[in-house]
C-alpha cells in the first residue's frame, strides 16, 4: 500500500481505488467452456464479468492491507532507494534491522511517511487480536466459522476506510493542521469502531459464538487490547 518512494498522495489514491474494485474477483466459475474460453472472456467481455463478479471488495481478500513496502538489504528495491538518494543528494536510509535484514528507510514524502505512520499504528495496536482471529478461523468450521469470516471482513472494511478517509483529507489540508488531524482521527476511530468490536468479538466468545482456544488466548487477547491505551504518544 505505502512505498517510499511514492512521488505524490496520488498514488495512494490510486490504490485505494483499485483495492475498491469488486469486480477483480470472480465467483466460481460452473461451466463446460475450455479454459482458454473463459480467460478470452475475462479478457475481453466487460459483461460477462459484471455478471459473474463475485461483488466482494479485493480489499477483503489482503491480509496485510495497510502495510508500508519494506526495504531488504541488497533487493533490487535498495538499489532503488540508493540511486534515487545519490540523484537527488537526499538521504533517506536512516538505519538498519539486521535481525530483518532491512534498512530503516524515510519516504520522499513527509506527508505520505505520516499517514503511513498513524495507519502503522493501527496495524500494530489490532495485530494480537487480529493474528488470533485469524488463527482460530483456519480450524473453525459450520456457523463458528461464517462468523470468524465475516468478523475478519468486518474489521478489514474498517480500517481501509480509516485510510480511505486520512488520504482523502489531508490533500486538503495544511501542513500544520495534520497533527491534530491525525491525532483526532485515530483515537476516534479506536474509541469509536475498534472498541466496540472488540467488545463484540469477547462477547461472541463469552456467549459460546466462538470457541476459544484452550488456555482463554483469544479471551486474553480480548482483554489486554482493552487494558492497554491507545493514545498517540510521541508521533
Amino acid at each position: 500500500m505505502f512505498d517510499p518512494l511514492m512521488p505524490d498522495i496520488k498514488e495512494l489514491q490510486e490504490n485505494i481505488e483499485f483495492l475498491e474494485r469488486t469486480d477483480a474477483v470472480l465467483r466460481p466459475i460452473i461451466s463446460d467452456e475450455s479454459d482458454e474460453k473463459i480467460l478470452l472472456q475475462i479478457e475481453s467481455d466487460e459483461k460477462w464479468i459484471q455478471e459473474q463478479k463475485a461483488g466482494i471488495a479485493l480489499y477483503n481478500y489482503v491480509s496485510y492491507l495497510m502495510t508500508g513496502l519494506e526495504v531488504f538489504v541488497n533487493a533490487p528495491y535498495a538499489k532503488m532507494v540508493r540511486l534515487y538518494e545519490r540523484e537527488t543528494n537526499q538521504s533517506l536510509v536512516y538505519g538498519y534491522d539486521w535481525e530483518l535484514g532491512k534498512l530503516l528507510v524515510h519516504y520522499i514524502v513527509p506527508r505520505i511517511e505520516r499517514i503511513y505512520q498513524i495507519c502503522n499504528m493501527c496495524v500494530q495496536k489490532n495485530y494480537g487480536v487480529i493474528y488470533t482471529l485469524k488463527s482460530l478461523l483456519k480450524s473453525a468450521n459450520g456457523i463458528q466459522k461464517e462468523f470468524l469470516r465475516n468478523e475478519m471482513y468486518k474489521y478489514r472494511k474498517m480500517i481501509f476506510e480509516f485510510t480511505k478517509e486520512i488520504i482523502n483529507i489531508c490533500e486538503y489540508m495544511e501542513q500544520i493542521e495534520e497533527n491534530k488531524y491525525f491525532t483526532n482521527i485515530y483515537e476516534e476511530w479506536m474509541e469509536h469502531k475498534v472498541k466496540p468490536y472488540i467488545l463484540e468479538l469477547l462477547a461472541a466468545v463469552n456467549a459460546g459464538v466462538v470457541s476459544d482456544t484452550e488456555n482463554k488466548l483469544f479471551t486474553n487477547v480480548l482483554n489486554e487490547w482493552l487494558e492497554t491505551s491507545y493514545d498517540i504518544v510521541n508521533t
